[in-house]
């Protein structure tokens, strides 16, 4: 199907960065769910699939290049680095234009002002302390490094989690990961977490998706899972909630 075709490019583009060919295969795809050959009812879930890998993509993009930008090994002028941010603005902009809610653009505000105050040269551990609780809400500190992962994960509604023992639910998501309140069993940094996942109004759970883990916490009982590229079931799932009316709460 030239549709199916379309949006798997769209996707293996979004996995590469490639952002000018990813958008180039997004207006193709528009174009053939656009015809009159094309079947009205699946109009609507391409059209969502393929807007929802976009602003994925681009949160991912966003969240490499702040990683770079508060990297105090940059080799590279001031300049350099105000380009990075530049990047990452136009990047923001670009996943606002695929639907991406616009309070993305804000929270890029306030960690580049906690980056600002946290990279440079002198400043002692008090003033980062303060600079970071005046933005407390979108980022974190975590063993000295800047933790922005809360600002690109979808809260709710959150996921079932059906594993070989029992099942969990996610704290977190998005097409790279996810992180699961973990009750029943644990699991080992590294391992790979074969899982299957389930959400409102789904008749039956995804097929098994391969995980592995990154992180964990002892304490919390929460474990991290990453995914190898955009996870196609994921963007179904978040599909399949649009489609029934559900808004996905974004940190």
């Amino acid at each position: 199907m030239l549709a199916q075709h379309g949006l798997d490019c769209v996707i293996r583009h979004a996995d590469a960065r490639q952002f000018d060919i990813m958008d180039e295969d997004i207006k193709k795809l528009i174009k053939i769910i656009n015809s009159r050959a094309f079947p009205a009812a699946k109009k609507d879930s391409f059209d969502a699939m393929a807007r929802e890998a976009a602003t994925q993509a681009y949160t991912k993009g966003i969240q490499e290049l702040v990683k770079t930008y508060s990297d105090v090994e940059f080799d590279g002028s001031r300049q350099d680095r105000q380009d990075v941010i530049r990047q990452a603005y136009n990047y923001s902009s670009r996943a606002i234009a695929f639907g991406a809610s616009a309070s993305i653009k804000d929270r890029l505000d306030k960690i580049v002002e906690i980056l600002e105050h946290t990279t440079k040269p002198g400043i002692d551990d008090y003033a980062k302390k303060e600079a970071l609780a005046r933005t407390a809400v979108t980022a974190c500190q975590n063993d000295g490094e800047i933790d922005r992962r809360k600002a690109l994960r979808i809260a709710e509604p959150r996921l079932t989690v059906h594993l070989n023992n029992g099942e969990a639910f996610t704290v977190d998501w998005s097409m790279y990961g996810l992180r699961i309140m973990m009750t029943n069993s644990w699991c080992d940094v590294g391992s790979t977490l074969p899982l299957r996942l389930s959400t409102i109004d789904m008749p039956r759970p995804t097929n098994k998706i391969l995980t592995r883990v990154v992180r964990l916490d002892e304490d919390t009982r929460e474990v991290c899972v990453s995914f190898d590229r955009i996870c196609v079931e994921i963007l179904n799932i978040a599909n399949h909630l649009k489609g029934i009316g559900i808004k996905l709460e974004r940190f």
